[in-house]
């Protein structure tokens, strides 16, 4: 098994992890080796003619223009066939991208980025600043009805002169401009100007977010929707571009010839990779139990107990994700407008039977914290649920279950005889 831990260790590297930036939970494999270890074993490991390997994506990606994506599917692709003025490398850290380098102003409303030289979209035509002012603008407009458009550009300067300054209702009050919003290309083509409405620290991390890829005006306005639903006209700017494209089976990827970013090309070690449109966990456990697929992203929750993890020697590889479940009580409608009642409840559920039985425990671990583990840091792991909310303890169900018994019975509530524990 050792062979397809290497060749998808190699994706996490020269891929700069496009296929687990977006989380997941669980996998076959170990997707966390280093750069150059990876290129150094996938170099030993292929013999032949071109490298490649083929990887579990999901489903059917929704779409995969990036001002319309939502999905996480979706946003593994691009992040490898599309890329941004920054990127995100390995170390979950910020690093140029399309823009080599960008100043911001003092007062933090104005930045600037510096775009590399000679950069070029996959068909070979220049990519210049006035594509990225193109595609930040198409993200504000109305009719693109982009789903991160608030997010990602609500706090540019002219944001509401291009949606029409929406009223509390939400209707437009002036015709939708979206040439209004401040993002200016330089006459070069070389820089790009965004003036913010107010300051926002984390605007590089949205410089870096794909839903701020450039797209091309000429392909995009001559194919409208269908621009991005063929290999031929999808014309793209990252590491990879689709060569093949089947759907409900499979989408190829190939090295973008013209590729010019933020990735060192030396370590885009692989030539294809092949993109299994499953979504069936039993489907792609036999995908890589055949040797299709290097890398699955699911597997059948009953196998889980025999599968041997990556620490103990073995495939299996455990990614956690950056998400809470939790209940969501009603504390407008009677009995939920009691917090003994809620807080009743909270206690009373059994978070580690729930966790054992309904989510193979080891993957989904009891939460006491709003936040999900994967997004601690050292400053937030004291941001705990309120008292009210929290089991008095995580480790005695027992205690947890006889204090919500007394609380139910402590609840003024009419009707509390056909509740549990009254």
């Amino acid at each position: 098994m050792k062979n397809k831990r290497i060749i998808a260790a190699a994706m996490a590297a020269g891929m700069a992890v496009s296929l687990a930036a977006c989380g997941g939970s669980a996998s076959t494999t170990d997707t966390t080796g280093t750069a150059d270890a990876a290129t150094t074993e996938a170099a030993a490991a292929t013999d032949g003619e071109g490298t490649g390997f083929t990887v579990q994506l999901g489903p059917n990606p929704e779409t995969l223009d990036p001002a319309l994506n939502a999905a996480v599917d979706g946003g593994n692709t691009l992040i490898t066939i599309e890329e941004p003025l920054l990127i995100i490398d390995e170390n979950n850290e910020i690093q140029p991208g399309q823009a080599e380098s960008y100043e911001v102003s003092d007062d933090g409303l104005v930045w600037t980025f510096h775009l590399r030289d000679g950069l070029k979209w996959s068909d070979g035509s220049d990519l210049t600043a006035k594509d990225f002012e193109y595609s930040f603008k198409r993200l504000a407009c109305p009719d693109t009805a982009a789903p991160y458009a608030e997010t990602v550009v609500g706090m540019i300067d002219g944001y509401q002169d291009a949606i029409g300054n929406p009223d509390a209702d939400g209707n437009t009050t002036t015709d939708p401009d979206w040439d209004a919003l401040n993002v200016v290309a330089s006459e070069d083509g070389k820089d790009l100007t965004i003036t913010l409405s107010y300051p926002c620290s984390y605007f590089d991390k949205l410089a870096a977010f794909v839903a701020t890829s450039p797209v091309q005006q000429a392909t995009v306005e001559a194919n409208g929707d269908a621009w991005c639903t063929e290999p031929d006209t999808y014309v793209c700017n990252g590491p990879y571009m689709i060569s093949d494209w089947i759907p409900s089976e499979r989408i190829v990827l190939s090295k973008n010839p013209n590729y010019v970013g933020g990735w060192d090309s030396s370590k885009i070690v692989s030539d294809t990779i092949t993109l299994l449109l499953l979504e069936d966990s039993s489907a792609a456990y036999a995908a890589y139990n055949s040797g299709e697929a290097q890398l699955v992203k699911d597997v059948p929750t009953d196998e889980i107990p025999s599968l041997t993890r990556v620490e103990d020697g073995g495939d299996f590889y455990l990614d956690e994700i950056m998400g809470t479940y939790y209940i969501s009580l009603n504390d407008q409608k009677e009995p939920f407008t009691d917090p003994n009642v809620r807080k009743a409840m909270s206690l009373a559920i059994d978070r580690d039977l729930r966790c054992q039985h309904h989510h193979a425990g080891h993957l989904h671990p009891p939460p006491l914290r709003w936040l999900a583990p994967a997004s601690w840091t050292t400053r937030a792991t004291s941001w705990t649920m309120p008292t009210a909310a929290s089991p008095t303890s995580a480790d005695d169900y027992e205690a947890n279950l006889e204090e919500a018994k007394q609380l139910m019975g402590r609840g003024r509530l009419p009707g509390r005889r056909g509740l549990p524990g009254c």
